[in-house]
């Protein structure tokens, strides 16, 4: 008996699969051998990608990537979705949030992953999963699970990428050209077996590099208001091709000088409310997990008691609050970083770590049981979209009566557009620019948030194409009037006596009953003049002195931030003030955003007693699921005087400047009131 097939070719031009029409065919296959038959069934859909220009073309046309990193674990169920309809419902989150990309992040996912990606057109970037060691059986491995991927979903539209290293895991780029050569080839081979997709030889990051690949991407983490400096200088950097990574110079040639420029990791913490999450009244099992990473900064378990521990009780009220706070800090910090990267047109795109939180991260833009986070939908959504309307504040605080100057712009998919017009509105006062855009000046009335808000208009019917909208803060910075010795800083004194302090530079008993004494370093000297009863506020910008002749600090001691867990850009370091009593002036929730980038502390105050968080300490510092707390402002008892201790870069230029830097300087010298 001789079997027989048969297929049916489609006559007409397909409709090209893409996000914005996720078009799909069925293709079936019939084996008939008498009255046996067997029959198969599958969905592809009809699409070209390439990496040319410094876009991404898909179907021939630039495409901006908007997407997220999933490392796809299941409440319940871990590595496998709970059912079709649990991926359905969060890929229509994804959809909502305007997320076009989803990087499937060292791991094969099931085929019903990519089926609800195709229908619902969501781009995949996707990943072998990574090995420890580069052996020969690793190597006949990897290529074996490599060409296993792309036959069993070689059909899927939705994927246009695969990565075949992350990070350099498994690799040493750096320090061994066989790696680099082995990588160089698996890249060529790779694209032999896919000629269809783009091919990610290492996405990489710190001191790892590409060799070959169609993609320029790399990951980068700050946290922001912290280092967001740093964050713009970084991305200026990335976005000229200039020195932030290294390419292996014996594999220059392989490089093209047009490959796009993706941001392929950044993000920042939102952490979840605890009681929104228990499974049987229970905190889940997974917050066991974790507590071998980052030094235990990423250890869930019993987050709610180092709250009340910390005191953060008194400066949030209730863990709802502090989770709400949190989760808008994640948004607004996604619109500092992403709106960075929309002023240069030279980035293609990012990727933001990460979809989902999991078992021992909470960066995710939904929680574990895939609730949408707080703040995402008037803070990041908008800006989250092809076309975007942007708003960066020259300065992000004034006091009233005075105008902030807020640079408007507006950018598509390959760049800076010139169609159409921007009305915006702050306060009181509105208007319209037109598109391309420019600055507004937004006018500070009372104290408070002021809400910057615009809308990008086109076509003559005035359709809306892009919202988006910023804060800043108006402060009412308190009179001065404490008489001050500043004992080391001829400038600060200066600038203190503009300010309107009294101000003397010569310490002596005299001045020590009347006055607050400010100093930068901490003296034998100064010691026995707050024994004897003196009130110092310690500007303590430089950590602790070392040696014979270090004088110790009353309590704890001053580091720096860099270099330790406390630099805060991976698992984001929370900073907050105790915006009560003498910092009641400063506007906004505790959790510090843009309008405290100039002051900004590079060290710490470590080592205070436990029950000092809740009674002394004015302003602080905690990490990932709240562990590490430090403080960024104290005061305490100290023989006969007092003592205020603060890392905030409170400093001649800031304080001439800058007026939340002169209301927290003021707050702090009301503490010895």
């Amino acid at each position: 008996m001789t079997p027989t097939a048969a297929a049916a070719v489609l006559a007409d031009a397909p409709q090209l699969w893409s996000p914005a029409t996720p078009a799909l065919y069925r293709v079936e296959t019939t084996l008939v051998a008498g009255e046996m038959q067997h029959a198969l069934a599958a969905t592809c859909g009809f699409r070209t990608v390439e990496a040319r220009n410094g876009r991404i073309y898909l179907n021939g046309a630039p495409i901006y990537l908007r997407g997220v990193l999933d490392q796809a674990y299941y409440p319940g169920t871990i590595y496998t979705p709970p059912s079709l309809e649990f991926l359905e419902d969060q890929a229509r989150k994804a959809k909502a949030l305007g997320l076009n990309c989803l990087r499937i992040h060292i791991k094969i996912e099931d085929p019903r992953y990519y089926e609800v990606a195709d229908r619902f057109g969501l781009l995949v970037w996707t990943e072998i999963p990574n090995w420890v060691l580069l052996s020969d059986a690793a190597d006949r491995r990897i290529k074996e699970t490599f060409r296993a991927m792309v036959a069993r979903d070689w059909n899927h539209p939705s994927i246009i990428a695969w990565t075949l290293v992350n990070e350099n895991w498994g690799t040493d780029l750096p320090r061994n050209p066989e790696h680099r050569r082995w990588l160089a080839d698996f890249y060529h081979e790779a694209k032999q077996i896919d000629p269809t997709r783009l091919i990610v030889d290492n996405s990489a990051c710190c001191d790892n590099f590409h060799v070959a690949g169609d993609l320029e991407d790399f990951h980068h983490y700050r946290a922001i208001p912290d280092h967001a400096k740093q964050w713009d200088e970084w991305v200026a950097d990335f976005a000229g091709r200039e020195s932030t990574w290294v390419w292996a110079q014996d594999y220059l040639q392989e490089r093209r000088p047009d490959l796009p420029l993706i941001v392929s990791e950044f993000g920042n913490w939102g952490l979840p409310n605890p009681a929104a999450i228990q499974e049987n009244g229970r905190e889940p099992w997974w917050f066991e997990t974790g507590h071998e990473w980052g030094d235990g900064i990423v250890y869930p378990h019993a987050m709610p008691q180092r709250f009340t521990d910390h005191g953060l009780d008194r400066v949030f009220g209730s863990m709802q609050d502090f989770a709400r706070n949190a989760q808008e800090h994640m948004a607004r910090s996604l619109h500092y970083e992403i709106t960075t990267m929309r002023l240069l047109p030279s980035v293609a795109g990012y990727i933001i770590t990460e979809f989902t939180d999991v078992h021992w991260e909470c960066n995710g833009l939904l929680t574990m049981q895939r609730e949408v986070k707080q703040g995402l939908d008037t803070l990041f959504t908008p800006l989250n979209q092809d076309n975007v309307v942007t708003l960066r504040p020259q300065r992000w605080s004034g006091r009233p009566g005075e105008t902030l100057v807020v640079d408007v712009g507006t950018f598509g998919t390959d760049g800076e557009c010139s169609d159409g017009v921007i009305e915006w509105q702050a306060g009181e006062a509105q208007g319209r620019l037109d598109a391309p855009g420019g600055a507004v000046d937004a006018p500070l009335t009372t104290p408070g948030m002021v809400t910057v808000i615009a809308r990008w208009l086109t076509g003559e019917g005035g359709a809306v194409v892009a919202t988006n909208v910023v804060e800043l803060a108006c402060v009412e910075t308190p009179q001065p009037t404490q008489a001050l010795c500043v004992v080391d800083d001829v400038a600060l004194a200066t600038t203190l006596r503009a300010l309107g302090y009294t101000v003397a530079e010569t310490l002596s008993s005299t001045v020590e009953a009347q006055t607050v004494l400010v100093a930068r370093r901490y003296t034998r000297e100064l010691e026995a003049a707050v024994q004897a009863g003196a009130r110092l506020l310690l500007l303590a910008g430089q950590p602790s002195a070392e040696g014979k002749e270090a004088v110790r600090l009353p309590v704890g001691a001053v580091i720096a931030r860099e270099g330790t867990p406390w630099q805060g850009d991976w698992a984001t370091a929370f900073s907050w003030i105790k915006k009560q009593g003498p910092f009641a002036a400063l506007p906004g929730d505790p959790l510090l955003e843009m309008e405290y980038a100039p002051v900004m502390p590079d060290t710490i105050l470590v080592g205070l007693p436990a029950w000092a968080y809740r009674t002394h300490n004015w302003a602080g510092l905690a990490l990932g699921w709240i562990h590490k707390p430090v403080s960024l402002l104290a005061e305490m008892p100290y023989g006969r005087g007092q003592v205020a201790i603060t890392t905030f870069k409170l400093n001649a230029q800031t304080l001439a400047e800058d007026v939340v830097a002169q209301t927290i300087f003021a707050g702090a010298l009301a503490l010895f009131a």
